[in-house]
């Protein structure tokens, strides 16, 4: 298909379909976020700078303490959302002495590889004199001259044994299954409970009907709750993939770090469904119409 180029006044944000709205009069560690990626020559988008809000929010009866310990972001492709869930992280390690935060992706290797992306980012920043980075393969780490660390992980739930984690980021969460998630939860959950300041992140986009693990978390977002924040960009699942009016109401990255022409090639490469998914977190309906009606009424006979 051909699509106009997004022009400089997309560069809006649009309105999340489902939120955990913050308290703007409670304290969140938002602003140091926003310093950490200022430090490392960005700004963050409107939809992160949210998403920092919604878990940064501190609990009014403990300073200590953050308001939500499981905070899921669903989110499409091209958001930046590991550079989010890693400012955030790092933002935390910078102020809270002795932080232990553990973060994990799809695989060991895609998890590795992204951390191996933010030590380059802080190579060059003001940030590199505070922090220390260890490349060994199965050891990635980032440690602060405070003490925090923050640490790669393999999604298996072994490898979080024998650690007592502060925050514990899980990126792409879509692409586990639910037996591995209930891995995961069995591995993750029992090192942030001695921890006040606790806290369980899931970041993804919509996936399949393999996809339990997230989609369990992404209802339990839906439904509310006191310890649950959730942010959601998506488009009504009955909404025309193929329309750039839809995409415009969704993509928090559009005109920031994508444009129409890049997700009209993208719809052309992927076909409807894998770009609804991806891009308007439009998950596939198991009671989708195969055959559309006003075809099988033209079959009808006597």
């Amino acid at each position: 298909m051909t699509v106009t180029p997004s022009m400089p006044s997309l560069r809006s944000s649009p309105t999340p379909r489902h939120l955990t709205a913050p308290d703007p009069a409670a304290r969140n560690d938002a602003a140091a976020v926003a310093l950490v990626a200022r430090a490392m020559g960005r700004t963050l988008l409107p939809w992160a700078d949210l998403f920092a809000r919604i878990a940064g929010e501190a609990d009014p009866r403990d300073p200590r303490r953050y308001r939500r310990t499981i905070v899921v972001a669903q989110v499409p492709r091209q958001v930046s959302k590991t550079t989010t869930f890693l400012d955030v992280a790092m933002a935390r390690c910078l102020a809270r002495p002795g932080f232990q935060v553990g973060y994990t992706a799809q695989t060991g290797l895609a998890a590795a590889e992204r951390f191996r992306d933010r030590v380059d980012a802080i190579a060059g920043s003001p940030l590199a004199r505070l922090v220390t980075p260890r490349m060994s393969r199965g050891s990635e780490r980032l440690t602060f001259r405070n003490g925090s660390v923050l640490r790669v992980f393999p999604p298996l739930p072994d490898a979080f044994r024998g650690y007592a984690l502060d925050l514990v980021g899980v990126d792409e969460a879509q692409e586990h299954d639910e037996t591995r998630g209930r891995e995961l939860d069995q591995g993750i959950v029992p090192t942030l409970s001695t921890r006040p300041a606790r806290q369980l992140m899931l970041l993804g986009t919509a996936g399949t009907d393999a996809s339990a693990y997230f989609r369990r978390y992404v209802d339990l977002g839906r439904a509310g709750g006191s310890n649950v924040g959730y942010l959601e960009y998506s488009a009504d699942p009955d909404a025309d993939p193929t329309d750039p009016d839809v995409w415009r109401a969704v993509h928090p990255g559009l005109g920031w770090l994508t444009d129409e022409q890049a997700m009209g090639a993208a719809l052309d490469a992927m076909g409807v469904t894998s770009f609804a998914r991806e891009y308007l977190n439009i998950w596939p309906r198991l009671d989708a119409t195969v055959i559309p009606a006003y075809a099988w009424a033209a079959c009808l006979g006597d």
